[in-house]
């Protein structure tokens, strides 16, 4: 599961979840430097993971909201803390 796209997915959320920007499909897209259809397809995967979930942009519905689930965001910072962990040895 944690192989580069997405890890980049749920890390470009993070940060924007952490910085307080929505996180739109097409954002993480650009900050994941994906391709669109892997952006989507791993997007979809980390979706049905139970990683993120998307939701309609209350102010324009063409547009997904992206957000990480709590498991998603736990699942961040424990690799985080770990990295952390590791370069503090």
């Amino acid at each position: 599961m944690f192989s580069d796209p997405a890890w980049d997915i749920l890390l470009s959320i993070f940060i924007d979840e952490g910085s307080s920007r929505p996180s739109y499909v097409k954002s993480v897209t650009v900050g994941a430097e994906l391709p669109d259809t892997t952006a989507l397809e791993w997007i979809r995967r980390l979706e049905h993971c139970g990683l993120i979930v998307g939701r309609p942009d209350p102010a324009d519905r063409r547009r997904r909201l992206l957000s990480l689930t709590p498991s998603g965001r736990n699942g961040i910072v424990a690799v985080l803390l770990s990295l952390l962990a590791e370069v503090g040895q």
